[in-house]
């Protein structure tokens, strides 16, 4: 090493020791930069002096979350100013940046505002007497408590996956602007998506002085390289071939396959729009109106398609032989088994993760899953399942997986299937090529050749040349751009446009919403006119019929919230025994509740299909009655089994008690398909079933007696039914009973 080399080299150390050592003078813990998060530190450290916002677009995997960190502990400890700071994060994240925030800034209180309507509620008693510094919510709280957070005037607004902001006219976009936010930060790995308009559409959010909504297209279409100067105050771009250069290389493979014959003749029976190869069955005609999306289903699996799997259905080697897809990774699981990788297996389609699901069972493979559908505490803890147990494959769908997680206990990532935005599998691809991994990653692509897979894939690949070609050329990705950033009150007289005041700004604002307003105006009234022209319609078949609907009625939300404060206040001046308010488990049959006293309501689980069941549960209610069979077989006739809908009738029979009488809730929250396969418990459906099961107990003072509702389901959540139980039922002062027997779990 030369004389000067060595020198520039230490005074390069030393900046650094030095930065690390104001950090932690400020207050950061736990964490040591890497010498790039510290340079995006110094470059949002200027942003902050010079302009309203930026965005820091590091590519997934580098950090974005401790650099953000950092510059609210510069705020907090470096300038005095301890917030209140504003963080948006996607439900999956949330927790990470709890556990993150705690951490590396303990001096900072953190307020995590999730929950439900009376979680929040509480939370907001709380912020008028407890202080805090940063408030964790979700995007989607953030709209509905928009007028609770327009509160405070935010010092820092922080939106995690910022790409959510990429279309100007959305909610979101439109609520945020509404806040009063000193600096706004934006962190995404996909600055752009699919074309320029998405990037104009994030730097109109954090500088809408100077890149005016109304002239969005005049950017798009005159954008050029002296242009992209302009960009370089407020984006910084950062990708792992260049900073971090001690992660382990990442290997991309494109591997092709055949087809089954099954997939082959239906592949053609969609291009050729054959109508005979799907049989006389109604609804035919509809199979071939998205050809695009039934040719990629045909590529994936044929059994996607009802009717296709031979019924009943058996688990067999039929289920691998069906596709050439699965036949190839059948193949490779079994050779990545044997060397003792793991998997991530991203698909769109969750109804491929079923299949993908019976096939781990099939193979004995140990698996989790993650989908749109799995509820918050179910995917923290699938999560942490695959990164501390020796589980093989981690089944996800690319929108509700591939955002933020870090699984970097898995060294291969495959792709059954590609999405149309090849920004999505790209950060799906960085959950496990991340900073943590210390081993070599291989993303596996599947393609069927000859489809249309390859010409999907074709075109993923040119929408990627163009953010290499905006992007990642170097411009926004050295440290010296930060230099430009206090060129930023210069752009005006750089682009030749004069700002627009904020008189003007505010009528543009004032427009915009009240033409929104009136466009939700007519598209509600349209819904409401449709839905009782459906109710009146139904009406008049039911009376022509002569038929009586045994459900219960809709439970009004602002009067059951009142009940539930009242019951809250009666509980605190009763006394506190925790028995009156506890699920009672008793052995014995649910359908003879011999621990009730005085009227006894049972629940029991069943689908929309209006077909009734066998053994267990089922056979078991019919041997003591058969008005549960007749009323339900009635109301599916009827189409009067909607998901939360709730039958409550009297069972009659010789069995009756002297001290009571016995009713049957029969809560619809299963969905059967017509391929007769069987969803599992729809926890939405079930709350709001035991909603209208706690005021018909109420009012009738009954008790309530249940199985353990969903053992026996697909995707069972004992957790999450439990709660529902113990929030409607038990805690509320409805004396609840839980059966177990052999009955309940058959």
């Amino acid at each position: 090493m030369s004389v000067s080399t060595e020198v520039e080299y230490m005074s390069e150390k030393q900046k650094t020791a030095v930065a690390h050592s104001d950090l932690q003078k400020w207050g950061l813990r736990g964490i040591q930069l890497r010498p790039y998060q510290l340079d995006g530190v110094q470059w949002l450290t200027q942003c902050l002096k010079n302009q309203q916002g930026c965005i820091l677009g590091d590519e997934m995997g580098l950090g974005k979350t401790c650099q953000t960190i950092s510059l609210l502990m510069y705020m907090s400890g470096g300038l005095g100013k301890k917030g209140p700071f504003l963080v948006l994060s996607p439900l999956s994240v949330m927790e990470n940046w709890r556990r993150e925030l705690e951490g590396f800034a303990p001096s900072l209180t953190v307020l995590c505002y999730n929950g439900d309507k009376e979680r929040r509620a509480e939370l907001q008693r709380e912020t008028d007497t407890q202080d805090f510094h940063v408030l964790l919510t979700t995007y989607e709280l953030c709209l509905k408590d928009a007028s609770f957070l327009r509160r405070w005037k935010w010092k820092v607004l922080v939106v995690d996956e910022a790409h959510r902001l990429k279309n100007q006219n959305s909610l979101l976009h439109k609520t945020l602007t509404q806040f009063s936010v000193g600096f706004k930060v934006l962190l995404t790995g996909t600055p752009i998506q699919n074309n320029l308009q998405e990037l104009y559409s994030l730097l109109s959010f954090i500088q809408p002085s100077i890149f005016t909504e109304d002239e969005t297209d005049d950017f798009v279409n005159s954008y050029s390289n002296v242009q992209s100067h302009i960009l370089e105050p407020f984006l910084l771009r950062r990708v792992k071939s260049e900073v971090a250069v001690d992660l382990p290389k990442k290997t991309e493979l494109v591997v092709y396959h055949g087809m089954s014959a099954l997939q082959k003749r239906y592949y053609k029976a969609f291009l050729m729009k054959d109508l005979e190869a799907f049989g006389n069955e109604q609804g035919n005609k509809n199979r071939l109106l998205n050809i695009l999306m039934n040719l990629r289903k045909c590529v994936d699996h044929p059994y996607l398609f009802d009717g296709v799997e031979p019924e009943p259905f058996e688990m067999g080697q039929h289920l691998v032989e069906a596709s050439g897809k699965l036949c190839l990774l059948d193949s490779m699981l079994t050779y990545l088994h044997k060397g003792g990788h793991r998997i991530l297996l991203f698909s769109q389609m969750t109804r491929m993760l079923d299949i993908l699901q019976d096939y781990m069972e099939y193979r004995g493979y140990s698996y989790e899953r993650l989908d749109g559908s799995v509820r918050g505490e179910e995917r923290n803890l699938a999560v942490k399942n695959f990164s501390s147990k020796d589980i093989f494959v981690f089944l996800l769908s690319t929108k509700a997986g591939g955002v933020g997680l870090n699984l970097t206990a898995a060294d291969t990532v495959i792709f059954m299937d590609s999405d149309f935005n090849p920004q999505n599998d790209l950060q799906a691809a960085a959950r496990c090529h991340r900073i943590g991994q210390n081993r070599p990653v291989k993303v596996v692509r599947l393609l069927a050749r000859d489809t249309v897979e390859e010409i999907m894939y074709s075109r993923a690949v040119s929408k990627l040349h163009l953010t290499n070609t905006v992007i990642e050329e170097g411009r926004f990705s050295l440290l010296d751009q930060a230099q430009s950033a206090a060129a930023g009150l210069q752009v005006c007289e750089l682009t030749k446009r004069k700002p627009l005041t904020e008189a003007e700004l505010e009528l543009r604002r004032q427009r915009r919403e009240e033409a929104a307003a009136k466009r939700a105006k007519i598209q509600e009234d349209e819904k409401k006119r449709q839905q009782e022209q459906k109710y009146k319609k139904r009406m008049a078949w039911w009376e022509s019929c002569g038929y009586r609907s045994r459900c219960l009625p809709s439970v009004d939300s602002e009067e059951d919230e009142e009940e539930e404060e009242e019951e809250e206040d009666d509980s605190s001046m009763c006394s506190t025994d925790s028995d009156s308010t506890a699920i009672h488990y008793v052995l014995g049959d649910v359908t003879h509740p011999h621990a009730a006293q005085g009227d006894a309501i049972i629940v029991h689980c069943v689908d929309d299909s209006g077909r009734w069941g066998r053994g267990g549960l089922f056979t078991a209610l019919e041997v003591r009655s058969d008005e549960p069979r007749k009323q339900y077989e009635l109301a599916g006739r009827m189409k009067d089994l909607d998901l939360g809908h709730v039958l409550l009738f009297a069972i009659d029979d010789k069995q009756s008690r002297l001290d009571g009488q016995d009713q049957l809730a029969l809560v619809v929250a299963q969905r059967r398909d017509r391929a007769n396969n069987l969803s599992g418990i729809f926890l939405s459906a079930l709350d709001e079933g035991l909603k209208k099961i706690y005021a018909a107990a109420k009012r009738n003072k009954a008790s309530v007696h249940l199985p353990r509702i969903g053992h026996s389901t697909k995707s069972f959540n004992w957790y999450g039914t439990e709660r529902l139980i113990r929030k409607h039922l038990a805690s509320r002062g409805i004396p609840t009973f839980m059966y177990l027997s052999n009955l309940s779990l058959d």
